[in-house]
C-alpha cells in the first residue's frame, strides 16, 4: 500500500471516530435537555472513552503510515487520549464536557478535533502535527 492510499485510510478512520464522538456527544447533550444528568454523564463518559482510546484504536492504520508521519499523527491522537483519560479519573462533568473545546469556542465552531482533522487534510502527507 502506498502512502498516499495509508494516509487516506487513516482520515477515514479518524473521520469516523469524529462521528462517534460526535454521536455520543449529541446524545448527551439530548439527555441533558431532558434534565436527565445522570444519562448526561454516562454519554460523556463514553465520548471520553472513545478519545481515550484512539491511540491505540488507530494502531491499525497508523501501522502502514510513512515512518516521518506516525510520531507527529501519535502525538497528535494521544494528546486527546491524556486529556480524555484525566477527565475520566476526575469524573468531573464539566471537565469532561469540555474535553474537545477551548476556553474561547464558539457556539457553531468546530470542536478541536475536527479542527484536527482539518489541518491533516491540509497538510496531506506533510503533516507534523
Amino acid at each position: 500500500m502506498g502512502a498516499e492510499e495509508s494516509w487516506a485510510q487513516f482520515l477515514d478512520w479518524l473521520t469516523e471516530r469524529h462521528t462517534k464522538i460526535k454521536e455520543a456527544e449529541d446524545t448527551a447533550k439530548s439527555f441533558l435537555q431532558k434534565g436527565d444528568q445522570e444519562g448526561y454523564k454516562e454519554h460523556l463518559i463514553n465520548r471520553a472513552k472513545l478519545l481515550e482510546r484512539m491511540p491505540l484504536d488507530a494502531r491499525a492504520v497508523i501501522d502502514p503510515l510513512p515512518e516521518d508521519l506516525k510520531m507527529p499523527v501519535e502525538r497528535a491522537l494521544q494528546r486527546f487520549a491524556s486529556s480524555a483519560s484525566m477527565g475520566l479519573k476526575l469524573g468531573s462533568t464539566f471537565y469532561l464536557s469540555a474535553l474537545l473545546y477551548r476556553d474561547d469556542h464558539g457556539v457553531d465552531e468546530p470542536d478541536n478535533l475536527a479542527y484536527l482533522l482539518d489541518e491533516m487534510r491540509k497538510a496531506g502527507l506533510n503533516f507534523r502535527g
